[in-house]
């Protein structure tokens, strides 16, 4: 009886040895589990969905979408939970086994350490549960498989994650993500995982686990352990307690660091066990070997197992760490503080720094490290230092802890994934994750890119150039597809080649636009001259030829763009989308006007198809239709209302505001998640204050999930995980939604500044423009302007002045000025 009634419960599993069969499963007719998905698959069949399920030991539950007809139709996702039971038309479910303990709840905040409260009351650190001991426990292969979004970790550690930009690695997952370093031809290639034990180290059962925090200032992710049954820490490290810190170095980017300090103040000598356990990979083979047994290091060289290309290697990693991970004793002799560090180096072939020798190379990067900071401490210090150096840069709300945490997790999620001497992009999912196979889409120009580029300029400027130095690949792809000039492909890894594994949407070329104007923008913002003779103004150039040849002349003397898909990805090989041709448009005016600047001839050619491209328009609505012949049917994401922001269409205020209230009905409501910051962008710029601010809320709220504020694509925690695409989009409803900020040709533009809703001020900290730097405050009857460092600037409002540096200079919050290095 009770075999039969847990085979019951669990509607299809393999139970005592059982073997399963996907053929007779007791699925739940119109029902979903909503949220806790972590992987997505189709087209597939439902018993291919319950075999994905069945061979994940930690998959938990599918929902199944079987109909009705769409985008979605047979598409498994996979759980991590079947908890969020509701009725849903056209989807089925399956629970394949038990749902997994919850981990404990967080200790009060009274219960913390002063340190910690005044964090958390700052946003600056993020509190979650205890850490459950790790010891013992079996990790699975990661499999190199086609999956849109795949992550690991423990339910512990709520996918907290910490990352430098070189590398990163999700909490628990036992490995690291490095950029650049990818395995599999083509459209297989996918983001590698490397093995890591440090990214699962946990002290063992003599030192119990009281609390967890991630420190989104010092980017790091730390726990707090006892072993004299406390119940609350009135310091950091009272007698009886131990502090773990991991971090990825942010000053030295090839290393991973765990550190300990246990405090055995008047308290007994005692010994604590710890271990990190690496997670196996079945994407690298081990090519060598070796260590240095006088300083206990164990080193192995790694090679993925198949490189991008023909004309590509595969690539070698080299890893360095203790060699006692797997079983360390912690030695606290009575009466004393013992401090201890575990640091782990990686290496590739491919990296910026790269050497001949990688494993020597890795090898002496640890040697080097340990020696030139010997202690804890000093570790730690170098590192908290240079996140210091990013914290100038900021986005500060008053009087809404909420809003401030959800601001500071993205912040946080942003300056993990890149860094300004790694030439990598990077991916929806950030480097944390292989969300999207670590794959480059427009998801960096325009989602996340704008707000490196206002606030941390030499990062914009390393996203940058890993277009630049992919130029030769995307000649090659334009003239594989026959047109002129550079076709930047949907979806690029390490070389640069498409690597899109859905093909219908390669035809996704809006996403040259977007790239020629994250270019127009830097220019704009940081006008190096050096950089657009040598490099900036060739993309520009070669994008705008691209399109030269994409567009078709009409009888009418005006041009189309055919056969294309737009950012709504419901509707593709349309004729003239209107945001591809209004940002193709951008890209030839933007060719033609910055030519002479580069000292080339402007092409007379571009500004002849800019001028006459066509922009559709329905002059009895008033509004613009996504594409010739778009019906009104739905559309996934955000896509005609870009035209007034980012694209400053030239348009009048009612015509925006009609796009955004005819698109707003017509938008899938689980779209992804920066979709709706755009409307609340929109609708600021259109003086709809309290729709502004409705979609401001929706933009974020439901889809930022556990204490760790870990973005998700679509709400209540479904799709692709640490989904830094909706954080970048949220941050521009911030900074361009409430901030004001716009960047033009002649200069920054600081329009409208006022508080976030539900806040008393908005503070920009940081804004750099023109090799300067500028503090912006917003307060409900006003805003200030601050230079805070930088070259002479200059502000034109209702007059023109030089800013006074350190000098506050007011306006009313219906202001516009615009600041630039010209002098009046």
């Amino acid at each position: 009886p009770k075999m039969k009634l847990l085979l019951t419960m669990l509607a299809c599993s393999s139970v005592l040895g059982l073997q399963l069969d996907c053929t007779n499963c007791q699925w739940l007719n119109q029902t979903d589990f909503f949220g806790h998905d972590y992987e997505k698959h189709g087209p597939v069949s439902k018993e291919q969905c319950c075999q994905l399920c069945v061979a994940d030991p930690k998959c938990i539950a599918v929902t199944y979408n079987q109909g009705p007809e769409g985008p979605d139709d047979q598409v498994c996702n996979l759980k991590l939970s079947s908890a969020g039971r509701r009725p849903s038309a056209g989807e089925t479910s399956l629970q394949v086994r038990s749902n997994p303990a919850p981990p404990a709840p967080a200790p009060p905040i009274t219960q913390l350490p002063l340190l910690w409260q005044d964090r958390i009351a700052q946003a600056n650190l993020l509190l979650g549960p205890p850490i459950r001991n790790v010891a013992g426990t079996a990790l699975v292969a990661i499999v190199s498989i086609n999956t849109p979004c795949n992550h690991f970790g423990t339910e512990d550690y709520q996918l907290a994650h910490v990352g430098n930009g070189y590398l990163a690695t999700m909490l628990g997952s036992g490995f690291d993500y490095i950029a650049g370093v990818f395995n599999g031809g083509n459209v297989t290639s996918t983001r590698a995982a490397v093995p890591s034990p440090l990214s699962r180290f946990s002290l063992t059962s003599e030192a119990e686990s009281f609390a967890s925090g991630l420190d989104l200032q010092e980017m790091s992710f730390q726990t707090l352990h006892n072993y004299t049954s406390m119940s609350s820490w009135p310091t950091l490290l009272p007698a009886g307690s131990c502090l773990q810190r991991t971090y990825a170095h942010q000053a030295l980017k090839h290393l991973l660091v765990v550190d300990v300090t246990c405090n055995n103040t008047g308290l007994p000598s005692r010994n604590i066990t710890a271990q990190g356990l690496p997670a196996p990979s079945s994407q690298m083979e081990v090519v060598n070997t070796t260590g240095d047994n006088s300083r206990s290091i164990q080193c192995t060289l790694y090679r993925t197992l198949e490189a991008e290309e023909p004309f590509s290697n595969q690539t070698l990693i080299a890893t360095c760490q203790p060699s006692s991970l797997s079983n360390i004793t912690i030695i606290i002799a009575a009466d004393t503080i013992v401090r201890q560090y575990f640091v782990s180096t990686r290496a590739t072939s491919i990296d910026d720094d790269r050497q001949s020798d990688v494993l020597g190379y890795a090898q002496n990067l640890l040697r080097n490290a340990t020696s030139q900071y010997p202690t804890p401490e000093s570790m730690y210090q170098a590192h908290a230092e240079a996140c210091d150096k990013l914290q100038i840069a900021g986005l500060y709300v008053q009087d809404n802890l909420k809003v401030a945490q959800a601001i500071n997790a993205s912040l946080y999620s942003l300056r993990t994934t890149v860094r300004s001497d790694v030439t990598y992009s990077t991916s929806p999912g950030g480097l944390a994750t292989n969300g999207y196979k670590g794959h480059t889409f427009w998801d960096v120009a325009t989602w996340m890119w704008p707000t490196y580029n206002l606030f941390h300029p030499a990062l914009a400027r390393a996203i940058l150039a890993y277009r630049e130095n992919r130029r030769t690949q995307a000649a090659l792809h334009a003239k594989a597809n026959n047109y002129s000039g550079y076709m930047f492909p949907w979806e690029s890894a390490l070389t640069g080649a498409e690597v899109d594994p859905a093909k219908g949407t390669t035809i996704e070329e809006h996403i040259e636009g977007d790239i020629a104007f994250a270019f127009q923008q830097y220019w704009q913002a940081h006008r190096n001259q050096t950089w657009l003779t040598t490099a900036g103004y060739d993309v520009i150039h070669g994008i705008a030829q691209f399109w030269a040849s994409k567009a078709v002349a009409n009888d009418d003397g005006s041009y189309s763009i055919p056969n294309i898909m737009g950012p709504d990805e419901y509707h593709g090989g349309v004729t003239d989308s209107v945001y591809c041709n209004a940002i193709a448009q951008y890209s030839l005016t933007t060719a033609y006007r910055l030519a002479s600047t580069a000292g080339v001839t402007p092409n007379a050619t571009f500004l002849s198809i800019a001028n006459n491209l066509r922009i559709l328009f329905n002059s009895s609505t008033q509004t613009h239709p996504e594409f010739q012949g778009y019906t009104g049917d739905e559309i996934k994401q955000a896509d005609v209302i870009l035209l007034g922001y980012p694209l400053a269409y030239n348009m009048s205020s009612q015509v925006q505001l009609n796009d955004l209230n005819y698109y707003a009905t017509r938008t899938n409501p689980n779209g992804p998640a920066m979709t709706w910051s755009m409307f609340s962008v929109g609708y600021r710029e259109c003086n709809e204050s309290k729709l502004a601010a409705n979609y401001f809320h929706l933009g974020f709220e439901a889809n930022i999930v556990g204490p760790y504020k870990v973005w998700h694509e679509t709400i209540g925690g479904n799709g692709c995980p640490n989904f830094i695409t909706g954080a970048g989009g949220f941050l521009q409803s911030v900074w361009a939604g409430y901030g004001g900020l716009r960047i033009h040709d002649d200069g920054l533009h600081v329009q409208g500044a006022a508080p976030l809703p539900n806040a008393t001020a908005l503070t920009l900290a940081g804004v750099s423009v023109f090799d300067s730097r500028m503090t912006i405050t917003a307060h409900s009857d006003g805003y200030t302007v601050q230079q805070t460092d930088g070259e002479s600037l200059y502000l034109r409002g209702s007059k023109c002045m030089a800013l006074t540096m350190g000098q506050s200079y007011s306006f009313a919050a219906t202001d516009t000025v615009i600041i630039n290095p010209t002098a009046c």
